[in-house]
């Protein structure tokens, strides 16, 4: 089953679920699904995201929402100070340590962590055409 880690940009709240939501609000870019590892599990996530709580506080203090166009109803999303580069470490991370926590933490050897990276960016292109690093 596969979970996503959700950060909520407008309300500075993250959570996560067994579904990548393609709600209105994920579509305008307020609701951020990050995956994890296809084989971890409910346990792994919730660990996962302890590990990462950091680089989600600090995505969330940099991510501003303005609803300057109240005609469009359509948010203007501004991301602050290299907020980029820390959602793409962040989705790295969260995705490695699902990985990392499936293989309960004692096992995990430099190779998995190896073949863990090599994974995520291997599905780069999928990823990216499914909008995940784009910014708007």
């Amino acid at each position: 089953m596969a979970y996503y880690l959700h950060l909520n940009f407008e309300n500075k709240e993250y959570f996560y679920s067994e579904q990548a939501w393609s709600t209105q609000e994920t579509i305008q870019g307020l609701l951020l699904p990050i995956s994890a590892h296809p084989s971890a599990e409910d346990k792994e996530v919730l660990s996962a995201i302890e590990d990462v709580k950091p680089l989600i506080f600090q995505v969330l203090s940099k991510v501003e929402i303005e609803w300057s166009d109240w005609i469009t109803q359509k948010p203007t999303i501004i991301y602050k100070e290299d907020v980029k580069l820390l959602i793409s470490r962040l989705k790295e991370e969260f995705y490695v340590n699902s990985f990392h926590s499936y293989l309960n933490n004692g096992k995990f050897s430099e190779q998995h962590k190896e073949r863990a990276i090599e994974e995520f960016y291997g599905n780069l292109p999928r990823l990216e055409d499914e909008g995940w690093f784009n910014f708007s």
